[in-house]
């Protein structure tokens, strides 16, 4: 009886570790893919979005050669965070601001990112100046020990123009995908500026402006073609070389926006996505930071009670990431005798714009310019807005999201808006302490604002 009651407790125990055993395989991490779970994810996601993606034709996209060269790549495959890494690269031949890879591992990206080819950054900032000139926005001090300071002209790097060596790094980054457009891949390239790889060195030419003040307020009053003969004078300027050696940078990072964000005095912060103030010369300003049209109409009403002896506005959008609504704040700005409403404004507006600008931000930018008929300017924006689609691969390994058309009323996704009136930076107004791109709205809104 003994040996039969020992008997039972075995199976009993036996049948206990097995239902145990099955709950923490349940309750334990999710299995992953295998290797023939990748060639179905794959070929699921391919399918997917060659449906899908509306866009494809539109931005000229050969999707079958993209399909090819994903299945070709699929072979060399053998670990999650390289399948993560193929994934990802078959999201950016959509040329798209907004797709992302969102893995069920949330350490892939880093793992693929340490993975990758390092470059180091010379530690200053860089950006885009009229008469393709690249300017130097901020320089730590490091740099300045080098005697490369804020306001000078970035000429050359490692002998080569550094205005093309920019264009060179935009298009290349580009072409490798990720970006809506090329005014998105820029303001990047510009963000992280000049890089170099471990052991190099960079050789930059640099030119500093040392017109008496006298003259750079004469310079004011020329026309662009006038400026630009000025510029060429080499009496204008103070050349020099530095090289920055690799020991003297850091890994590159995203530096800001590239873009000085100039101080507005007196300005008064409503929330974090909108601020006002009236500038120096009557005029009223905005700052839109975000979209949000649950709060900014109000915030916007406020603001333009403050605002109300103003004879024009101008709109700040030029690091605005987007968010929600575009619709209803586009059409708290409608502009000259299109309403009596105190909750608008309806006086002459200008809109400042650039390739920081996308998603809602990019809509509300399209309906100032086409539907109210105000004055954009600066540069292109971003071309990174449209519904969006999602797709979780069959394993469960990620979630892909990506832009899938055109919005019904606009075509932006891709292409972006531009401005009644380009402007860049200029050198000389850079050294005055002016933003261009606001003195040209300003210079505008004297002309109409009465």
């Amino acid at each position: 009886m003994a040996r039969n009651t020992a008997g039972r407790l075995v199976v009993i125990l036996t049948s206990i570790l097995g239902v145990l055993g099955a709950a923490l395989a349940r309750s334990g991490p999710p299995s992953q893919p295998s290797a023939p779970a990748y060639g179905a994810d794959l070929n699921a996601l391919l399918e997917h979005l060659d449906e899908k993606c509306q866009l494809l034709s539109q931005k000229d996209i050969n999707w079958r050669a993209v399909s090819s060269e994903a299945r070709k790549r699929l072979k060399a495959v053998d670990s999650d965070v390289q399948f993560y890494g193929l994934v990802s690269w078959v999201v950016d031949q959509l040329q798209d601001s907004h797709a992302c890879v969102i893995p069920r591992d949330e350490s892939l990206p880093a793992a693929w990112s340490s993975s990758l080819p390092k470059e180091l950054q010379v530690p200053a900032s860089f950006m885009p100046g009229a008469f393709d000139m690249v300017l130097v926005s901020q320089a730590d001090e490091p740099m300045k020990t080098k005697g490369i300071e804020p306001g000078m002209v970035l000429d050359t790097i490692d002998d080569e123009p550094a205005h093309e060596w920019f264009e060179r790094r935009s298009k290349e980054r580009f072409e490798q995908g990720g970006f809506s457009t090329i005014h998105r891949a820029r303001t990047t390239t510009y963000s992280f500026g000049v890089v170099l790889p471990e052991g190099g060195q960079a050789r930059l030419g640099l030119r500093t402006l040392v017109l008496p003040d006298e003259v750079r307020q004469k310079y004011l009053g020329l026309s662009p073609k006038q400026r630009a003969a000025a510029l060429k004078d080499p009496a204008a300027w103070h050349a020099t070389s530095v090289t920055i050696e690799a020991s003297e940078c850091a890994p590159a990072r995203f530096r800001g926006h590239g873009f000085p964000q100039w101080e507005v005095p007196n300005l008064v912060q409503v929330s974090a996505d909108t601020s006002y103030a009236t500038l120096p010369s009557g005029f009223g300003y905005v700052y839109l930071r975000q979209i949000d049209s649950t709060t900014q109409p109000a915030e916007l009403k406020q603001a333009f009670a403050a605002l109300l002896r103003c004879p024009g506005l101008v709109v700040d959008m030029r690091w605005n990431g987007g968010g929600g609504g575009e619709g209803e704040v586009a059409a708290c700005f409608p502009g000259r005798g299109k309403c009596d409403d105190s909750s608008k404004w309806t006086k002459p507006a200008a809109v400042l714009i650039g390739p920081r600008v996308m998603s809602s931000g990019d809509s509300v930018a399209y309906f100032l310019k086409n539907t109210y008929r105000h004055q954009l300017f600066g540069d292109n924006t971003s071309g990174a807005s449209g519904p969006k689609g999602s797709f979780e691969l069959p394993s469960g390994f990620a979630t892909v999201r990506y832009v899938c058309a055109q919005w019904q009323s606009r075509s932006l996704e891709g292409v972006g808006v531009a401005p009644n009136t380009p402007v860049l930076q200029d050198v000389v107004e850079l050294s005055l302490g002016m933003d261009s791109v606001l003195a040209a709205a300003e210079r505008h809104l004297k002309k109409i604002a009465k």
